[in-house]
């Protein structure tokens, strides 16, 4: 089953956002290259990249963030997310890389905090996955934002899969970036998602 996010933020005096709905369309992404690892070579003579080392993918969307991901990954049209990445290898498969940008309701300006995200967003994972076991819920360093990191993980048709959450918020604006596999795959999808976390920038 596909999993949607549909995270519910409250606000203030109780007033509750259904986010994940009119969804901004992807900019569109464009090639580029890493940046090659340190390599000996005579002196005069560029350092020239590994042939087996892919450029990476660009994304920006007008929300204001802007991150690149491997090319390994392809990116999937989505009416609830921003970005929605799959294994170019394995479009199929449940491993799912995703940026939300949800709508929140009129508020006052510092109000929106990762604790009230977390809140919405977990009780929308147990909507659909009531075994959902909360594992790690840490703030996180990310330079310009609040963040929190949250990690749970659900069974389904006997299978463990794991969610993990980058909840972010940077000018008064929720960002969510996410992964869910399942438990074979966790370690390479974590690599994954560590690395386009690490590459996230703002453009606002």
């Amino acid at each position: 089953m596909k999993h949607v996010l549909v995270a519910a933020v409250a606000v203030g005096t109780g007033i509750v956002c259904g986010c994940g709905q009119d969804r901004t369309k992807p900019a569109h992404a464009t090639p580029t290259t890493a940046a090659p690892g340190e390599k000996n070579t005579p002196a005069g003579q560029p350092a020239a990249a590994p042939a087996s080392q892919p450029a990476d993918v660009a994304f920006q969307d007008k929300s204001g963030v802007r991150l690149q991901y491997p090319s390994g990954w392809k990116s999937q049209a989505s009416d609830d997310f921003v970005l929605l990445l799959v294994p170019g290898d394995d479009p199929k498969s449940r491993r799912r890389i995703r940026l939300d940008v949800p709508d929140l309701p009129p508020h006052f300006p510092g109000m929106i905090r990762p604790g009230l995200v977390q809140n919405g967003y977990l009780n929308d994972l147990r909507k659909e996955h009531p075994d959902l076991n909360v594992e790690e819920a840490v703030d996180r360093n990310v330079p310009g934002a609040s963040a929190r990191l949250v990690r749970s993980a659900f069974q389904q048709n006997g299978q463990r899969y794991e969610n993990v959450a980058l909840i972010m918020i940077h000018a008064d604006r929720v960002y969510i970036l996410s992964m869910i596999t399942d438990a074979d795959q966790l370690s390479a999808t974590r690599g994954v998602f560590d690395r386009v976390a690490a590459s996230v920038r703002w453009t606002k």
